[in-house]
């Protein structure tokens, strides 16, 4: 949508009403459509919708104020895209250190007719920002029709042509022939190359590791969805390619990141891709927006510094991420790549805290750093501070398997 400006601020009274009273009308005023977050009415995870709509919007306004992780990272996503941004705040300390060479719109609540006035800049602003779009190119990306056929052996042609098959569609940045996007199956996914342009190869194999992606999980499974994000195409080391596990506050991820990693590994044409999976906790409810706004847009709802545990099949499963041996006790302890969820430890985690699988008794080592376990848990205790760590929680289990092998 070319008039469409979209809104990217936290949520809640005073900033409901800043959006209502002055961010809409001065938007609608430059001819724009202003369009926030819990304006989207759709069963899909919020941040594909978010996602969408940064990338169709013409113009993002970003309220930075109160430093909330969940704008930082939308943020983010706008400047990824290369869209243009028009920064606001209430206080300059909160402008995120990556974006202090932008110019802002500051305002102060307690100013007298401050409204009026934020309502004026942000129009100036606007004003100068189409105009500059106007003076670039109008045109819209055109799809790449095709490289020269001659440039690509017969492997490279029959991965080109898997994905021509699968819909690819490919869109080379006029501003920077080392970026990229490219859709298929419904997503865009941003190709960056190190060296040179991103061919038609590359973004072929995008699709391809996007189709596989989307392989892992199906739709009956409600409440887990994986999205690919992008792909870095580099000379010096493996190529990487980044997706995102969303999973509904309601459930645990199915997959560990292990697993992922080793089920998404792939190879094309000789050139090593490597996944990097990040898990991000969503609310997949179609009213998610009639419930507590404060609690949805919080860091639970970012992607975590730590890997939750998983579930499948009554069984929590986790890789194993250290292994402790107490020599006076002659016993094994397996710390756990995540948390067992709240619901089973009685409350919150606190900050740093880890967990432990205890294998009370046993001398002999059974499992290896990277291996990936099932398990059921019998008891759970408290936090203490051991030789070895602090804050650990060991965990009584049974009926542990190797569910793979590092």
């Amino acid at each position: 949508m070319d008039n469409l400006c979209f809104v990217i601020m936290p949520f809640g009274d005073l900033f409901d009403e800043l959006y209502k009273k002055v961010y809409a009308p001065a938007i609608e005023a430059m001819g724009l459509e202003p369009l926030r977050a819990d304006e989207i009415y759709n069963n899909r995870p919020i941040i594909d919708d978010i996602n969408q709509s940064i990338y169709h919007a013409a113009i993002v306004l970003a309220d930075v104020t109160g430093r909330n992780p969940n704008v930082n990272y939308e943020l983010g996503i706008a400047h990824a895209l290369k869209k243009e941004v028009v920064i606001l705040t209430a206080s300059p300390d909160d402008v995120p250190s990556d974006y202090r060479h932008i110019r802002y719109i500051g305002y102060d609540r307690t100013g007298i007719d401050w409204n009026r006035k934020l309502s004026k800049d942000i129009q100036k602003t606007l004003q100068q920002v189409l105009l500059r779009l106007k003076d670039q190119n109008d045109a819209q990306y055109e799809p790449f029709e095709s490289d020269d056929t001659n440039e690509w052996n017969s492997e490279e042609k029959e991965t080109i042509a898997r994905a021509m098959n699968l819909g690819m569609k490919f869109q080379p940045d006029p501003r920077s022939l080392s970026h990229a996007l490219m859709r298929c199956m419904g997503c865009y996914v941003m190709l960056d190359r190190r060296d040179g342009p991103v061919t038609e190869w590359g973004a072929a194999v995008a699709c391809l590791l996007n189709e596989k992606v989307h392989m892992l999980i199906n739709e009956q499974q409600k409440g887990h969805c994986l999205r690919m994000r992008s792909v870095f195409f580099d000379i010096y080391a493996s190529h990487a390619f980044y997706v995102d596990y969303l999973y509904d506050s309601k459930v645990l991820p199915m997959y560990t990141r292990q697993e992922l990693w080793r089920y998404l590994r792939d190879e094309f044409c000789g050139q090593c891709f490597e996944p990097h999976i990040r898990y991000v906790q969503e609310n997949f409810d179609h009213d998610r927006f009639n419930v507590d706004q404060d609690q949805y847009y919080s860091l639970g709802s970012l992607p975590q510094e730590r890997n939750p545990i998983c579930c499948r099949d009554n069984f929590y499963v986790a890789d194993i991420s250290d292994v402790y041996f107490n020599e006076a006790r002659g016993e094994h302890y397996y710390r756990i790549d995540g948390l067992l969820p709240p619901w089973l430890l009685g409350a919150q985690p606190i900050p740093d805290e880890n967990h432990w699988l205890a294998d009370w008794g046993q001398k002999q080592q059974r499992f290896q750093i990277g291996d990936t376990v099932k398990f059921k848990v019998k008891k759970v205790y408290e936090p203490k501070k051991y030789d070895h760590i602090d804050k650990a929680r060991n965990i009584t289990f049974s009926q542990i398997e190797i569910v793979s092998r590092a």
